[in-house]
């Protein structure tokens, strides 16, 4: 009786592990699960990590090696931008910072210049960056080529020359001779009063800050007590124009007058006033390259912007 009961055991056995590992296990070799329905004949690659060992005895997982946990995908920090692609022997600044114009048609050098901008292209999303392009250099097809220098930002009033940070927009005018007022300079507020007393190419914009209407002068010198004759005379001059005085109108306006204007109206005056007013700086500059003779062929040249790497910026050819 106890012989047939163990091989009754025995064969139930053999029976359970036949079954278990016959053909209709619904997982493939892979461990997968097996396509069904009509046409699917395919292993389905699940993409969630499959079973690396069998259960015993068909018993579910409590016997089978527990699957590794998925790895999680690697991220990449947005604020990490890629460097941008450029030609060899090329400037990453080519395509922001760009020659504009070339003026050639004088013979005088201090008349010849080239017109520098910043595009505000740089190919990785930003328009709001300014460049320091002090150092950089101009040259012809002759390979002579000179260095753009530092400027003043508030000529006549700061004691040193600094580097030029051109932001998108800006522009530099590049000119070939020396400057009449003997140094490089940035554009403000109050440098149209320049233009009274310098020649230049091309001539500094023609606009000041304390250019006012008739109507606001009118309300500031009464608030001042200052004369009506003094009001007109005041009402009448001109943008960035440093009146001039003779016996008659000096008699008429009256000594108050005069000295208002001498200590408002003028360049020192208008920087005093408005130095610290937010549009007060503006964003073109005038450099000059201090050469004797033309830079550039009348007819026809090549016009090569560098940067401090002496890589090609820009070119211009005409």
């Amino acid at each position: 009786m106890d012989n047939l009961v163990f091989v009754i055991l025995v064969l139930g056995v053999i029976a359970i592990v036949a079954v278990t590992f016959s053909g209709s296990s619904p997982f493939s070799s892979s461990g997968g699960p097996i396509a069904t329905g009509p046409g699917s004949s395919s292993e389905i690659r699940n993409p969630q990590p499959v079973q690396s060992g069998r259960s015993f005895l068909g018993l579910g997982n409590i016997f089978s090696t527990p699957p590794s946990l998925p790895s999680l995908p690697k991220t990449i920090n947005p604020s990490v931008s890629q460097s941008r692609a450029t030609k060899p022997g090329y400037s990453q600044y080519e395509g922001a910072i760009l020659i504009s114009n070339v003026d050639r048609s004088s013979d005088i050098p201090k008349k010849e210049y080239v017109t520098l901008r910043n595009g505000g292209y740089f190919g990785f999303g930003s328009t709001e960056i300014a460049v320091n392009i002090t150092g950089w250099t101009i040259e012809n097809s002759k390979k002579e080529k000179y260095a753009i220098p530092k400027a003043f930002n508030i000529p006549y009033i700061d004691a040193d020359a600094v580097d030029i940070l051109l932001p998108s927009g800006g522009e530099i005018y590049a000119v070939t001779g020396s400057s009449d007022l003997g140094m490089s300079f940035r554009e403000n507020g109050c440098t149209g009063y320049l233009n009274q007393y310098y020649q230049l190419t091309p001539p500094i914009n023609g606009s000041c800050m304390d250019y006012q209407s008739s109507g606001q002068i009118r309300s500031r010198f009464l608030d001042l007590g200052l004369s009506g004759e003094c009001i007109d005379f005041v009402s009448s001059l001109s943008s960035c124009r440093i009146p001039a005085f003779n016996f008659e109108n000096s008699g008429r306006i009256g000594n108050n007058c005069i000295t208002y204007i001498s200590q408002n109206i003028s360049y020192n005056g208008c920087v005093k006033n408005y130095r610290n007013d937010k549009n007060f700086m503006k964003n073109t500059w005038h450099i000059f390259l201090n050469r004797s003779q033309k830079l550039f062929d009348p007819k026809h040249d090549r016009v090569i912007l560098r940067d401090s790497q002496d890589l090609i910026v820009d070119q211009f050819e005409y």
